[in-house]
């Protein structure tokens, strides 16, 4: 039993490192398709995931400490054998039946495809020769991993591939996809999460705008490396003004009320009456905006840093300064946890410039439907 815990317990622990890196991607395509992410959604994809690494590490788990020797035999290829050597064996009892190696093998291979039928039926709405041909090539990839020495790390296989494993995996996916409309009532429908992501799609998310304020602080901070390998420096107060005037103005007037950060999620800018905003109103929301997360920041630290050199009367005012400007911008992140938590309510910048977030998503998808 330890054979199969082990590997288990590897996938486990890898999971984080896998889903930390699937997740920035993932994100990105919820929001480009449905404008939204649900919980359930993320947990049956997230645990999907976990699955077929869990998979993959019982085929190829444990690795063996040094490069192997030749196996006296590396390919099985006569269908059902493990029938013939079930059928040669005597049986005292039930418990006997079940410890042959063959029958728990056996059992084991068809309950490692087993839940790929469930996704494939429920979550991918394939058809049964899709579960078959699917579940072939699912098992196929384990059977190819054994045979090449993972992929020629090792010098010779140190598994065996057993063609009754192909036929045994293709039966457990097929199987799954068959009895998944038992687990019917229990679980959403795939078409209400389609239409509730859509509907909660339809307003903008604290993090689907944050997620495209950091695109676009990507792409600046990028901008800024190569402004640096052309000897081309700012300081903080000139890059505010540069970002606020072309970056988050020029380029979002052309744009069409979109910065490069909101392309990627399919959000735009509108003004109240839901018209695309002038240049002013971008210049009036992002000069507000940048000035609290970019400016302000960047403020206090310089004064930190020249209140180590300068006398104190000044350091004193300087502090003062840096103290009002900092309670503003506490202000500014507790409004924000406020919008976040009770989901209504603009923030200061969007009240002075008369822009809010709108979904894209949403409105491209009934386009499609006339």
């Amino acid at each position: 039993m330890r054979a199969y815990l082990f590997p288990i317990q590897m996938g486990f622990i890898i999971f984080p490192v896998l889903a930390a890196l699937f997740t920035l991607p993932y994100m990105i395509y919820q929001y480009r398709k449905y404008g939204a992410m649900l919980f359930t959604r993320i947990l049956i994809v997230y645990s999907m995931i976990l699955y077929l690494l869990c998979a993959y590490f019982m085929v190829i788990l444990p690795l063996p400490k040094e490069d192997v020797p030749r196996l006296q035999q590396t390919i099985q290829l006569v269908p059902f054998h493990f029938i013939d050597e079930i059928s040669q064996r005597s049986f005292q009892s039930v418990i006997s039946f079940i410890k042959c190696p063959q029958v728990y093998q056996a059992f084991f291979n068809l309950l490692l495809s087993f839940p790929l039928g469930v996704y494939l039926k429920y979550y991918f709405q394939k058809k049964w020769y899709h579960a078959f041909i699917y579940g072939f090539l699912f098992s196929l990839s384990f059977e190819l991993l054994q045979l090449t020495g993972l992929l020629g790390i090792y010098r010779y296989p140190y598994r065996l591939f057993d063609v009754d494993d192909l036929i045994v995996n293709t039966a457990g996916t097929v199987l799954g996809f068959m009895v998944t409309p038992l687990f019917a009532k229990i679980l959403p429908d795939r078409k209400q999460l389609d239409e509730l992501s859509y509907t909660k799609g339809r307003q903008v998310s604290p993090l689907r705008r944050l997620l495209a304020f950091l695109t676009d602080g990507i792409f600046l901070f990028c901008a800024t490396v190569i402004g640096a390998q052309l000897n081309v420096t700012f300081s903080y107060v000139l890059t505010y003004i540069v970002m606020v005037f072309f970056y988050f103005g020029i380029l979002t007037y052309s744009f069409q009320g979109q910065t490069l950060g909101m392309k990627l999620v399919k959000i735009a800018l509108r003004d109240d009456h839901d018209q695309l905003p002038g240049l002013v109103q971008y210049l009036k929301r992002y000069s507000i905006l940048l000035f609290q997360v970019y400016l302000a920041p960047c403020f206090i630290a310089d004064v930190f840093h020249y209140s180590l050199t300068v006398s104190e009367p000044f350091s004193y005012i300087l502090w003062i300064e840096a103290g009002m400007i900092g309670f503003f911008l506490v202000l500014f992140v507790f409004k924000m946890i406020l919008i976040a938590v009770f989901k209504n309510g603009y923030l200061s910048y969007e009240l002075f410039s008369h822009t809010h977030c709108a979904s894209l998503v949403h409105q491209r998808k009934h386009i499609k439907m006339r």
